[in-house]
């Protein structure tokens, strides 16, 4: 055997008789969407532990707002209290973790928050070798919801000829939609995607949809967000 094929096979002995490290079993959090009505200014959630190992979890909450031009913006939200910031959950158990908003800022319309969950690092067992994917979720939590979304919808094109529409909420909830499909004049699919997608109430949006289609000015194209009723735009 020349000393290249020694060294090759010694070095996978060595890496079949380690035992892959310990992996953290990740967790689930339940409700996967919370709305609370006016009045309700605590969000309770539930944390689960399915795996076999311990896991360790922080919690963030951040405001969401949207904007045509930038999307969805976050910035930390002081106004919400977390209790407990970070939790340790056994294998096989469950925490609750609270979100309590401040009494100063319950006013005005509805809020929208993320509250994020991220799985920590931790020390794993064994002493060998493997790649721990560590989980996150993201959380849509909004406060005051009430009322319904009134959604209006301008199609567009850019200097390439790609669709984009402009999406308003003028209502005072959020718009969930369960996805977004356009088809041309003739009903062919131009564009399809699954969702949800999150219009805030009273926020603006522009989605550019992607795809080897092109659009000219005056083409007429036919929206459907979600559930609603299909729309015959024409492209500006």
């Amino acid at each position: 055997m020349t000393p290249w094929c020694l060294m090759a096979s010694l070095a996978l002995a060595l890496l079949s008789a380690c035992p892959p490290a310990a992996m953290a079993g990740g967790f689930q959090v339940s409700p996967t969407l919370m709305e609370l009505r006016p009045g309700a200014r605590v969000a309770s959630f539930q944390l689960a532990n399915r795996g076999d190992a311990p896991v360790s979890v922080q919690i963030d909450a951040l405001a969401w707002s949207q904007s045509p031009k930038g999307g969805d913006a976050l910035a930390p939200a002081n106004e919400l209290v977390i209790t407990p910031r970070r939790v340790e959950i056994a294998p096989g158990s469950s925490r609750q973790v609270r979100l309590a908003l401040d009494t100063d800022a319950g006013g005005g319309g509805e809020r929208a928050y993320r509250v994020r969950f991220r799985e920590l690092p931790g020390v794993t067992t064994g002493g060998g070798m493997g790649v721990a994917t560590l989980v996150e979720q993201n959380v849509p939590l909004f406060f005051n919801a009430q009322g319904k979304p009134e959604l209006a919808v301008d199609a567009h094109r850019d200097t390439q000829g790609r669709l984009w529409l402009d999406v308003r909420n003028t209502g005072a909830r959020h718009a969930r939609l369960g996805g977004l499909k356009v088809w041309n004049a003739n009903a062919q699919p131009l564009f399809a995607k699954g969702g949800p997608r999150y219009v805030l109430a009273g926020s603006q949006v522009a989605w550019t949809l992607s795809g080897d289609y092109r659009v000219e000015g005056g083409d007429t194209v036919v929206v459907q967000l979600g559930d609603e009723a299909k729309r015959t735009l024409l492209v500006e």
